[in-house]
């Protein structure tokens, strides 16, 4: 599967190729790290590392072509591999690097031809469109939000594959709204079980929330098992962010990606706000609820104030609110009423 670096290889291989000598601007950093393990070969990588009188040292050679002696170098006419990366913006170089611009290309965010352009966002969109072009509208917002970067973008292309059957299905590719449908209306349930796509639901579930579900004999089963899952992921989750996780729920599973960890959480929060959906959300939370000893958890009320995966979570904040008003106490209350009125 094409991978967005790889995109990026490419491009820098071709210019390298066609023009010998490439100044690489990064101003926003996103290729710091693409860098450090980058090799290509016969080509000589060059690095700004906070000063342009060190990094015109290292490159000079590369320039010149009158040795000592004044004796003209082999093959003056064929110019150097050379790349040059500066995770800066050229303006804010005041030109350092003219002479080796002059002689070959600089590639940057925005650059035209589109050959060398380096904008995230643009790599990202030509290798989605190829492998998953449903997914590409909302994979570019999150990249322009900063959610994305290069690294979590190659995951999410590790992680692609053609998921015909669903698609055959549930009427689209994209593998969020695949999973909503699922969960959120039995109405498909019937062609899942003709076409045998649980163990494709599956596979899908742990690409992209990095959960384990097993195939079940039954549709329904599994559904239960897999909204269990992510209501108890997306809990967990929240209970982290809040610093205040029970030892009791400290091996229940989360995705270990952070890419992973989003997913669940968008997941869970469109399913029960989702006009059509929301029902079904209600059932499984309900059933799952009760299998969770809410009043020996000892969860703080504070850590409670993001969470509505659950009803008895509400309920412990409508009686906190009350008893608070009660001892007419009434500092914190109005942040947690504006916070949760608009709340599933």
């Amino acid at each position: 599967m094409p991978k967005v670096s790889d995109e990026l290889v490419s491009l820098i291989k071709r210019q390298i190729e066609e023009h010998g000598i490439v100044v690489w601007y990064d101003p926003e950093g996103h290729y710091a790290r693409f860098v450090k393990g980058l090799s290509i070969p016969e080509t000589t990588i060059l690095k700004y590392d906070g000063s342009f009188f060190e990094l015109r040292y290292r490159m000079e050679p590369f320039l010149e072509f009158v040795d000592e002696e004044g004796n003209i170098s082999d093959n003056p006419d064929i110019p150097p591999k050379l790349l040059i990366y500066v995770p800066l913006r050229r303006e804010d170089t005041e030109y350092a690097l003219a002479e080796a611009e002059a002689y070959g290309v600089v590639m940057e965010p925005g650059a035209s031809p589109w050959q060398r352009n380096t904008r995230l966002r643009v790599l990202a969109e030509r290798v989605f469109k190829k492998i998953a072009p449903e997914d590409t509208k909302d994979i570019i917002a999150k990249i322009d939000q900063g959610l994305l970067h290069l690294e979590e973008l190659d995951q999410i292309c590790e992680k692609s594959r053609d998921f015909s059957p669903l698609r055959f299905i549930f009427d689209t590719s994209n593998s969020r709204e695949i999973l909503l449908k699922f969960l959120g209306t039995e109405d498909l349930d019937h062609k899942i079980a003709e076409k045998d796509a649980l163990a494709e639901i599956a596979v899908l579930v742990k690409n992209i929330c990095g959960l384990e579900v097993t195939p079940k004999t039954s549709v329904e089963s599994f559904k239960r098992d897999l909204a269990r899952r992510l209501m108890l992921a997306e809990f967990v989750l929240k209970l982290e962010e809040a610093g205040s996780l029970p030892q009791s729920l400290a091996n229940i599973p989360v995705p270990q990606e952070e890419i992973q960890r989003k997913e669940v959480l968008e997941i869970c929060n469109l399913w029960r706000n989702h006009m059509f959906w929301r029902e079904n959300y209600a059932k499984y939370a309900n059933q799952i609820a009760a299998e969770i000893p809410f009043d020996s958890l000892n969860i703080p009320v504070e850590a409670l104030q993001e969470v509505e995966t659950f009803a008895p979570v509400e309920k412990r904040l409508l009686s906190f609110v009350e008893e608070q008003i009660i001892k007419e106490n009434y500092q914190g209350i109005k942040e947690i009423i504006e916070k949760r009125k608009n709340s599933f």
